[in-house]
């Protein structure tokens, strides 16, 4: 009983109270709203939640403690555990009310050093910048522009670099320094002045903002631009049938490698294990944090994540953050809680009293709008699931309701008049959490091991796409999701004829596990049959796949199999398609593979001094020349395809190595 959440200690006294009549009443609630309000007025669950925010966790003294050990660090040159212990004082330091505190500034300038001692010279600006900007004491700010200066200078940024020791010349006579010591430092600061005129500059435009060169490429789509989808390439295209609902087609010829569609999520959560190592708003690798200005559990890449983030929902989310991550509740009601946030109370009631049920959300020109309209049109599977599984989800909705109540969410009315209000947008909870559960694409970074095929995908957090949400599972999927940040990329990992369905996984791949295994989980998850060719004609996983040098062929024109004794005339080198009756050199076909197959192991094996990366050009020339070739399944197909999918993958999201002394959360 002790390892009972709050939140589900709770929902066992829900249940006390349900009796077979309370749940045959639930059970004829028809709409989402109506299932809200009929819970919520139950006695067993009036004010049963307790969403009672904690205190800040930042604090002065803790700050001022990790800036002093990092400070010893220093001392001893361990510049990259000092790093460490300033990340936390920054972190930990309180922000004062007129915006001025001193841990902060003390613990920016002290960062700054240390950034400087280890090369790392734009965010030595960016944290040079910060501290300015949040007052640093005048008397020893002459240290802050001579540092700054140095790092203009080795970045080729002379002409900077000279004006930042100029200011170091005016700020000296505001300095505690003795006149000795003061003289010393103009004559020397004089003399960089001097080297500044005799150096070209080299200006870089690089802003020394934090997060630059953090963030990985996002790529963009292969090709045009597709005229209705944003995020998407001119080979994305929308059908519908009644058997398979939405799916996405290939409007063109796809090749391998292209990048189909590119976009960032409608809404994201990061997973609170890597609150140490990663931005809470875009998910890019964070070793040098910007801080949440009231919470020292977050942090982030630059001001410009950290704005945004307070902006759209941190300022209400921030002090309520404790309870639900002590709720157990997990990811599921993090993303449909940021959901609501994101999209407002306004959008959520106008929305929610004319929505839009089409087949696709556009505008007037026939353009796919995505946002809210599009992710709230989303399918739910509500005819699939069980009451008891409605119910469980529509507490949950009642429990971030109350959240949202207490974020004053609602604008203070929790009287008058906002009944109503509260039930419809507890209904919209309710339809998010359906939503989510079967749309929400978890998003991943890449344990990156010295054999690449053994590196292992994890999971960073769980996001909502308006688009990418179209596209169906495959357990042979024709592209590979590639997560930059909370952005995914759809990549193509096999040739794609116009017409063709474009599909991904979910998860779950023929070669890696049974057509049983599979088939469990997406019925028990997203409640469909999976009807792919690897299913309908079992597949088996790699292992069991056939082997071997000769592969067996196909036609080039129909892609039906090649009988290798179906001889045309007396040339014993031809064969005849048994279906479009096209003469072809399968032995010709052959060389063609083992040729290729050599000069890709050649490539692989040069790439292991470099990066595997460098074979992605040699790997899709080669998954090209079996998908022209090879009828699949066969072994050595899977092995280049998983090879190629893992390359594409180190370009994304690649696990963060953590020391002990940056964590906050262990």
């Amino acid at each position: 009983m002790d390892d009972v959440t709050p939140y589900y200690a709770a929902v066992q006294r829900i249940l006390y109270g349900v009796t077979c009549d309370t749940m045959r009443m639930f059970s004829a609630q028809t709409t989402d709203a109506d299932r809200v309000k009929f819970m919520g007025g139950l006695e067993c669950v009036r004010g049963i939640f307790d969403v009672t925010p904690p205190s800040s966790d930042k604090s002065g003294a803790e700050s001022t403690r990790e800036r002093e050990v990092g400070n010893e660090s220093y001392q001893q040159r361990e510049y990259a555990q000092a790093l460490s212990h300033y990340n936390r004082s920054v972190l930990l330091a309180p922000l004062a009310t007129k915006g001025v505190s001193q841990e902060l500034v003390l613990a920016l300038g002290n960062r700054s050093a240390a950034l400087y001692q280890l090369q790392r010279y734009r965010e030595c600006l960016a944290d040079v910048e910060l501290a300015v900007r949040h007052r640093y004491p005048t008397a020893l700010a002459y240290k802050l522009f001579d540092r700054k200066g140095r790092c203009l200078m080795a970045l080729g940024r002379t002409n900077e670099a000279s004006a930042a020791f100029l200011k170091v010349c005016e700020l000296l006579g505001l300095s505690n320094l003795d006149a000795n010591r003061r003289q010393a430092l103009r004559e020397s600061t004089a003399r960089q002045i001097d080297a500044c005129a005799l150096s070209p500059d080299d200006n870089e435009g690089i802003s020394g903002l934090h997060g630059v060169g953090n963030n990985r490429h996002l790529p963009s789509v292969s090709g045009n631009r597709s005229r209705v989808f944003a995020n998407a390439s001119d080979a994305f295209d929308l059908k519908f049938s009644p058997d398979c609902g939405r799916f996405v087609t290939a409007s063109r010829d796809v090749r391998v490698g292209e990048f189909v569609l590119v976009e960032k999520p409608y809404a994201s959560v990061l997973d609170c294990k890597h609150y140490d190592t990663r931005c809470f708003h875009c998910f890019v690798a964070v070793d040098v944090p910007v801080p949440c200005t009231n919470c020292a559990r977050v942090r982030y890449c630059s001001e410009t994540c950290r704005k945004a983030s307070w902006d759209a929902y941190h300022a209400r989310e921030c002090r309520f953050l404790p309870v639900l991550l002590a709720s157990g509740t997990g990811n599921l009601s993090l993303l449909t809680l940021r959901l609501m946030l994101v999209t407002g109370l306004r959008r959520l009631l106008k929305h929610n009293a004319t929505p839009n049920t089409g087949s696709v959300f556009t505008d007037a020109g026939g353009c796919y709008r995505g946002g809210y309209g599009a992710v709230y049109n989303l399918v739910t599977q509500t005819q699939y699931r069980t009451p008891n599984t409605l119910l469980q989800y529509t507490i949950l909705a009642l429990f971030i309701t109350e959240t949202l109540r207490k974020m004053d969410f609602f604008g203070g009315d929790d009287v008058s008049g906002s009944d109503d209000r509260i039930s419809r947008v507890g209904g919209a909870i309710l339809r998010f959490l359906q939503i989510v559960s079967c749309n929400g694409v978890e998003v991943m970074q890449l344990d990156v091991q010295p054999q690449i095929l053994r590196s292992t995908p994890e999971r960073i957090g769980l996001a909502l796409y308006a688009t990418a949400a179209l596209v169906n599972h495959s357990c042979n999927p024709a592209m590979e999701v590639i997560f930059y940040g909370d952005a995914c990329a759809m990549r193509a990992t096999c040739n794609t004829a116009s017409s063709d369905e474009l599909t991904i996984d979910y998860g779950y791949l023929y070669y890696s596990t049974t057509r049983e295994e599979r088939h469990k989980f997406l019925s028990e998850q997203y409640f469909f049959e999976c009807l792919c060719d690897a299913c309908v004609n079992n597949w088996g996983v790699k292992s069991a796949l056939p082997g071997g040098s000769i592969p067996p062929l196909k036609c080039v024109r129909c892609q039906h199999r090649l009988s290798l004794t179906q001889r045309e005339g007396k040339d014993p080198t031809k064969v005849k398609c048994r279906k479009c009756a096209l003469v072809q050199n399968p032995l010709a076909y052959l060389d063609r593979l083992q040729e290729s197959t050599a000069a890709v192991e050649k490539t692989l094996q040069t790439a292991k001094a470099t990066s595997p990366v460098d074979a992605i050009p040699a790997l899709e020339r080669h998954v090209t020349l079996m998908d022209k070739y090879v009828m699949p399944p066969w072994r050595d197909y899977v092995t280049y395809t998983s090879t190629l999918k893992q390359c594409y993958r180190m370009l994304g999201n690649v696990k963060v190595k953590q020391t002990s002394a940056t964590s906050m959360t262990s």
